[in-house]
C-alpha cells in the first residue's frame, strides 16, 4: 500500500491504480461492494505544486477485508477521471460488484456503472 506521502508526491501524469503495479491475479474473488472516495491533495507537475484529487476505491473482499482497489491522482474529478478509473480496475480484473457507495460527487453519479459492473 502507498504511504500518504508517495500518494500526495504522485502527479498526473505517473498517476497509476494499484493493480498495474501489482499484477491483475490479486483478485480472485467478486467484490460486491465498492467505496470511491474524493480525497483534495497537492501534487508535483512541471516543477510547481498544483492542486489535484486522489481518486480511491476500496472493495471488501471474501474474508470480510476491506482492500484498497485502485488509486489515480487526476487534476479534477470530472465524468472522464471516474471513467477511466473503473475502466482500469475492470480491465485489472475487478469484477462481481454490485453496489458503489459514495459521497455526493455529482461527476461520481453521473458514471455509467453499468458499463462495467454488469
Amino acid at each position: 500500500m502507498l504511504s500518504p506521502t508517495t500518494a500526495i508526491c504522485w502527479s498526473e501524469s505517473n498517476s497509476a491504480s494499484l493493480h498495474q503495479t501489482q499484477g491483475a491475479s490479486i483478485w480472485r474473488s467478486p467484490f460486491t461492494f465498492v467505496t470511491a472516495v474524493v480525497l483534495t491533495i497537492k501534487a508535483r507537475e512541471g516543477g510547481r505544486v498544483i492542486n489535484a484529487v486522489a481518486l480511491v476505491a476500496t472493495g471488501i473482499n471474501a474474508d470480510g477485508r476491506r482492500e484498497v482497489l485502485g488509486l489515480r491522482v487526476a487534476t479534477s474529478e470530472i465524468v472522464a477521471a471516474w471513467n477511466s478509473f473503473f475502466a482500469d480496475l475492470v480491465a485489472g480484473g475487478l469484477f462481481g460488484v454490485h453496489l458503489v457507495a459514495s459521497d455526493a460527487h455529482q461527476d461520481l453519479a453521473a458514471t455509467s456503472f453499468q458499463e462495467y459492473f454488469s
